[in-house]
């Protein structure tokens, strides 16, 4: 089976993205925001001159290294618009017998409406993005997701990116009316 991926790059031993493990990160070309402060700019849009990682080469590097990563998370970019995202993650945890899974997502896509409820990954860490970066579909799928994500078995953590602490305390107070809940913890990455 072919798959398509765009997945320039693979970090093997982050300890930063998923609390108390170790990562194995394979990021993903394309998203469908364009903030301002992304760190992964690069990957925003397709690039056709990056080389990717073909579908079985992924799958080889990540079985080698088993041993090394406590848990596979696809990031990006946004991971949830690659079509074969889903196809490949199937694979990955059927066939290949490879978990867990997470993803790091903005949540607005109903790709990853369709991972959360097959119960696809293990993990989800949803970047909550400030409303001006979103159109009206896209607040609507990121409202359904995250009300799917509490209602799931699925572990999750939510962060907002900022650029400055009274912009993340601002996404924090939205963040908690819209789950109706001010005792979730909300990650804060500021960007300088």
């Amino acid at each position: 089976m072919n798959y398509n991926l765009k997945a320039p790059y693979i970090n093997f031993n982050s300890t930063v993205d998923v609390k108390g493990k170790i990562a194995a990160l394979v990021f993903l070309q394309e998203c469908n925001l364009k903030c301002p402060y992304c760190y992964n700019k690069p990957l925003q849009q397709i690039n056709p001159h990056l080389e990717n990682f073909s579908i079985s080469k992924i799958e080889k590097l990540i079985t080698s290294n088993k041993g090394l990563h406590s848990i596979v998370l696809f990031s990006g970019g946004e991971p949830t618009l690659n079509d074969d995202l889903l196809k490949f993650i199937r694979r990955f945890k059927y066939k290949s017998k490879i978990n867990p899974i997470g993803l790091q997502t903005n949540g607005t896509t109903d790709n990853l409406t369709e991972i959360i409820q097959e119960k696809l990954v293990e993990y989800i860490h949803l970047d909550y993005k400030a409303d001006c970066l979103l159109n009206n579909q896209q607040k609507e799928i990121r409202h359904k997701n995250i009300s799917l994500l509490l209602q799931s078995e699925i572990e999750f953590i939510f962060s907002v990116t900022a650029i400055n602490q009274e912009e993340a305390n601002f996404l924090i107070k939205q963040l908690h009316g819209e789950l109706n809940d001010n005792n979730i913890e909300v990650k804060t990455q500021i960007i300088k």
